[in-house]
């Protein structure tokens, strides 16, 4: 059984050295591999061992945390830390992508807190960068294109008008 502890440690370290994981990635990577090396084994491997399987994983996921290579709250920062800088979208679309990834809600809310994302700030940063591309139209046309391309960046309606009056206050 040591064989097979050793060969998903080795796959999960050249995983993890490519993209950072949370843990429940890595589990569902670790049980898709061990499929593979069962069915390569043949099945007897897996009457022999089935209930030490979930095991093996649990071994090496907790190895993995010994090794820092797995961190759910340093995961769920980065990711947006990340995002605030090059890719801004709404705290809701970042807290249902962190949830995707296998994260708790209580996890996701400190991590917002963590990093001090501000919806507000987020779509006027992405506002600033689209609103050349609306110079030649007029007021309301701008207003429109602007408040649609927030809206698809899933910003609510108070923080898109928000946005918009403080731009175009400041315009006019």
């Amino acid at each position: 059984m040591s064989k097979l502890y050793d060969s998903l440690i080795v796959y999960s370290i050249k995983l993890v050295a490519k993209k950072r994981y949370t843990v429940s990635e890595m589990y569902k990577k670790l049980r898709k591999r061990m499929k593979k090396i069962i069915e390569n084994e043949g099945g007897d491997l897996v009457k022999d061992y089935e209930s030490q399987l979930e095991e093996i994983i649990e071994r090496v996921i907790i190895r993995l945390k010994e090794l820092k290579y797995l961190n759910d709250e340093k995961f769920a920062q980065d990711f947006l830390s990340d995002k605030k800088k090059f890719r801004p979208k709404s705290s809701f679309l970042l807290t249902r992508d962190l949830k995707k990834k296998g994260l708790s809600d209580s996890m996701i809310k400190d991590a917002l807190q963590k990093v001090e994302y501000d919806d507000f700030e987020a779509a006027l940063e992405l506002f600033e960068k689209r609103k050349h591309k609306w110079n030649s139209l007029v007021s309301w046309e701008k207003k429109a294109k602007a408040y649609r391309y927030l809206s698809s960046k899933g910003f609510r309606s108070d923080d898109i008008y928000k946005v918009l009056n403080y731009c175009y206050s400041q315009d006019e």
